[in-house]
């Protein structure tokens, strides 16, 4: 049973591998399903997740065919009982899956987690309708789209972890902590155009040398022009200033409550991962 998703919801990851597990419940009910077999390359870990839920071998669907990721045997040399289940992780157009069922022919059932309603006849089964635009965290961070749709990202608590209150300091240990805070999201290969961020800019030099050094990519960098950390206020309307400034179509913001005044103050939709919602998105 296909449902309606809300827009204005951020999609995370774990809403990907939970909906893909739903959707081939939804499948098994009424057919027999042998195998998944998941589009690259997005399509392959909802197809993951659902192989592992069902207990069924995992398949790779592609145009060169049906294969076997454990062995690369081709189908043919697969022994299998029922039929095999395709899975994409959306559906825009639904050209790929046109294009797969030219190649593949039609003995397949082919699914997808997400799909747009023009989409969606191409598909046996789907698992969540969603009209554009729609915020999916695991295709956004490696595509174009930010580029070309001119998105900007905050920086801490999006591309890496909050700064410890015990650590956001202006002294050693800001600097120590900044040099080695984990990746959360990859801005690669495409990049963002904008990171607006409320660290101060007199850390520009260890900011662009995080992002270097993990293979980050931004065209402009704000940062705040406050003198202190304990003198920085307002920071919320320092990056919804910037918003304008920088003529973006949206920003994607750590911080729930900062979010909702970017929203209003910049008029542009926010998305907020932490909250999995979309701040002034109509």
């Amino acid at each position: 049973m296909t449902t309606v998703g809300d827009p204005r919801k951020y999609w995370l990851y774990s809403d990907l591998i939970e909906q893909a597990k739903r959707l081939a419940s939804n499948v098994v009910r009424e057919q027999k399903v042998s195998a998944i077999a998941g589009v690259p390359r997005s399509g392959m870990l909802a197809a993951s997740a659902a192989a592992i839920y069902l207990g069924v071998p995992l398949l790779e669907a592609s145009m060169d065919g049906i294969r076997s990721i454990s062995h690369g045997r081709r189908l043919d040399n697969v022994r299998h009982e029922g039929r095999v289940l395709v899975m994409e992780d959306s559906l825009n157009t639904g050209r790929r899956f046109r294009d797969l069922k030219r190649k593949l022919g039609s003995g397949y059932i082919y699914s997808s987690v997400f799909s747009t309603p023009r989409a969606k006849q191409y598909a046996d089964y789907v698992g969540v309708e969603l009209e554009l635009p729609h915020w999916f965290d695991w295709w956004l961070w490696g595509s174009r789209h930010m580029q070309m749709a001119r998105i900007g990202t905050d920086f801490d608590g999006i591309l890496c972890e909050d700064c410890p209150r015990d650590k956001d300091t202006d002294d050693q240990r800001y600097i120590d902590w900044m040099s080695s805070v984990p990746v959360l999201r990859h801005a690669w290969p495409y990049g963002v155009p904008v990171i607006i961020t409320g660290r101060l800019s007199k850390y520009q030099h260890e900011t662009r040398q995080w992002l270097d050094r993990n293979h980050q990519k931004a065209v402009t960098l704000a940062m705040g022009d406050w003198p202190t950390a304990a003198e920085r206020r307002g920071i919320a309307e320092f990056k919804a200033d910037q918003c304008k400034k920088l003529n973006l179509t949206a920003f994607i913001e750590s911080d729930e409550r900062q979010a909702k005044i970017i929203a209003e103050r910049a008029k542009i939709p926010v998305p907020c991962p932490a909250a999995g919602w979309v701040f002034g998105q109509h």
